[in-house]
């Protein structure tokens, strides 16, 4: 039986395997493993806390990834692969964001 670390721990590799992934059709399973993940893990003040960790560090993530992809820039490198990073970066963001909207919405309704 995993544990809720262990599960938290699933959800935080599916998201990293996300961050590197550039094949399309492992993105697709990689996500749908990711939102499989969120279902399981369920609406809980618990999650809610834990998701907005990981959008904080999303937030974090894309703007040193923004940053980067400037000093590159100025610098005169090829900045596609970093480009895409950052794509995957918001992709993921998104999807973290939609979670918390999830649980919010969930423990809203919960309330007496």
């Amino acid at each position: 039986m995993t544990t809720r670390l262990g599960e938290d721990d699933d959800l935080a590799r599916f998201a990293d395997q996300l961050y590197w992934e550039a094949d399309p059709a492992k993105r697709e399973t990689l996500q749908s493993s990711l939102l499989e993940e969120e279902r399981r893990l369920g609406c809980t003040v618990d999650q809610l806390a834990k998701a907005e960790r990981r959008l904080s560090d999303g937030g974090i993530r894309i703007a040193r990834q923004t940053a980067l992809i400037g000093e590159l820039k100025a610098a005169g490198y090829d900045v596609g692969r970093a480009e895409r990073l950052l794509d995957n970066l918001k992709h993921i963001q998104e999807l973290f964001a939609a979670y918390h909207g999830m649980i919010v919405q969930t423990l809203d309704r919960r309330r007496p």
